[in-house]
Protein backbone atom coordinates (compact mmCIF):
# COMPACT_ATOMS: atom_id res chain seq x y z
CA UNK A 1 0.00 0.00 0.00
CA UNK A 2 0.66 3.88 -0.45
CA UNK A 3 0.51 6.45 2.54
CA UNK A 4 1.02 10.13 1.42
CA UNK A 5 2.19 12.68 3.96
CA UNK A 6 -0.79 15.42 4.33
CA UNK A 7 -0.34 17.44 0.66
CA UNK A 8 -0.93 15.48 -2.33
CA UNK A 9 0.25 17.95 -4.60
CA UNK A 10 3.41 19.01 -5.68
CA UNK A 11 5.57 19.03 -8.57
CA UNK A 12 7.81 16.62 -6.73
CA UNK A 13 7.37 13.34 -5.41
CA UNK A 14 9.56 11.71 -3.07
CA UNK A 15 9.35 7.85 -2.88
CA UNK A 16 10.55 6.45 0.29
CA UNK A 17 10.67 2.61 0.77
CA UNK A 18 11.11 1.76 4.34
CA UNK A 19 10.60 -0.96 6.91
CA UNK A 20 9.25 -0.44 10.28
CA UNK A 21 12.38 -2.66 11.50
CA UNK A 22 15.10 -0.62 9.96
CA UNK A 23 17.58 0.93 12.13
CA UNK A 24 18.38 3.54 9.09
CA UNK A 25 14.85 4.04 8.26
CA UNK A 26 14.02 5.03 11.93
CA UNK A 27 17.19 7.60 12.00
CA UNK A 28 16.11 9.14 8.72
CA UNK A 29 12.58 9.56 9.84
CA UNK A 30 13.62 10.81 12.84
CA UNK A 31 16.48 13.37 11.65
CA UNK A 32 15.91 13.61 8.14
CA UNK A 33 11.99 13.18 7.34
CA UNK A 34 11.04 16.16 9.29
CA UNK A 35 13.42 18.50 7.66
CA UNK A 36 12.00 17.69 4.35
CA UNK A 37 8.13 18.16 5.78
CA UNK A 38 9.37 21.32 7.11
CA UNK A 39 11.33 22.56 4.34
CA UNK A 40 9.44 21.32 1.38
CA UNK A 41 6.37 19.10 2.11
CA UNK A 42 4.59 22.15 3.58
CA UNK A 43 5.02 24.10 1.29
CA UNK A 44 3.80 22.09 -1.48
CA UNK A 45 7.14 21.91 -3.35
CA UNK A 46 7.33 18.11 -2.78
CA UNK A 47 5.21 15.51 -1.89
CA UNK A 48 6.04 12.33 -0.23
CA UNK A 49 4.97 8.99 -1.24
CA UNK A 50 5.94 6.08 1.68
CA UNK A 51 5.78 2.59 1.02
CA UNK A 52 6.29 -0.05 3.24
CA UNK A 53 8.44 -2.92 3.18
CA UNK A 54 9.65 -5.76 5.46
CA UNK A 55 13.21 -6.48 4.23
CA UNK A 56 14.74 -7.16 7.64
CA UNK A 57 13.68 -9.60 9.97
CA UNK A 58 15.22 -12.82 12.45
CA UNK A 59 15.66 -14.70 9.57
CA UNK A 60 18.26 -11.85 8.05
CA UNK A 61 19.48 -10.27 11.01
CA UNK A 62 19.43 -12.21 14.73
CA UNK A 63 21.99 -10.34 16.47
CA UNK A 64 21.13 -6.68 15.29
CA UNK A 65 17.88 -6.31 15.13
CA UNK A 66 16.23 -4.12 17.53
Amino acid sequence: GRAYYFRLHGPITLVEFADMQCPFCKQFGVTTYPVIVDDYVSKSKVRIESRLLTFIGPWNCPHDCP
